[in-house]
């Protein structure tokens, strides 16, 4: 499984404000995880995806939008 980073930072800010903090709160992740996720493109792991699989089924977003299958 990995992440479509576009998409991602599209949802970091749009939703996210742009803002750490405030969308790692959102996600219920560590700021410094998502710090490396977005700004080194660091693959995250399967803790992560569940947090973002909640995130997207409680806000009507499509999952298959920001993750894709190796």
């Amino acid at each position: 499984m990995g992440l479509n980073f576009d998409n991602f930072n599209n949802l970091f800010i749009s939703k996210g404000k742009s803002n750490y903090n405030y969308f790692a709160k959102i996600l219920n992740i560590n700021v410094s995880q998502l710090y490396k996720i977005i700004n080194k493109n660091q693959e995250p792991g399967i803790k992560f995806y569940n947090k973002l699989a909640n995130y997207c089924k409680n806000n009507c977003l499509n999952l298959l939008d920001f993750i894709f299958f190796k």
